[in-house]
């Protein structure tokens, strides 16, 4: 999936990404590593704390990600769930990444 710009864009970000940030992203990316691939496989789930507080953001444009997946991520995190339009999977690097931070701080603050 990281194996040329091209593919770095058609798997993680927004069609609207500036070529300049999309190539600066690719040169940074690399496949994902076999502990990580083992442990997103179900073999090994957390198991979440009672009365903690989360928040899991989705990403309506996510090629990664199904949103039913990110639903039940949220529905066994027992989680709030948020699902921003206009982005894609890497939401932190995306074109409109502001939109995710702003809720997350806006969600902190109703909580702390």
């Amino acid at each position: 999936m990281v194996g040329t710009p091209a593919l770095v864009s058609a798997g993680f970000f927004s069609l609207d990404l500036p070529a300049e940030d999309l190539a600066r992203h690719a040169a940074r990316m690399q496949s994902e590593s076999l502990r990580v691939a083992i442990e997103t496989s179900g073999l090994r789930l957390p198991r979440p704390q009672s009365g903690t507080p989360m928040l899991v953001l989705a990403a309506a444009a996510d090629r990664v990600f199904t949103l039913a997946e990110v639903t039940a991520t949220a529905r066994a995190w027992h989680a709030e769930l948020d699902v921003l339009s206009d982005l894609a999977h890497d939401v932190m690097l995306d074109t409109r990444w502001e939109r995710a931070a702003a809720r997350v701080a806006q969600w902190l603050a109703g909580r702390f």
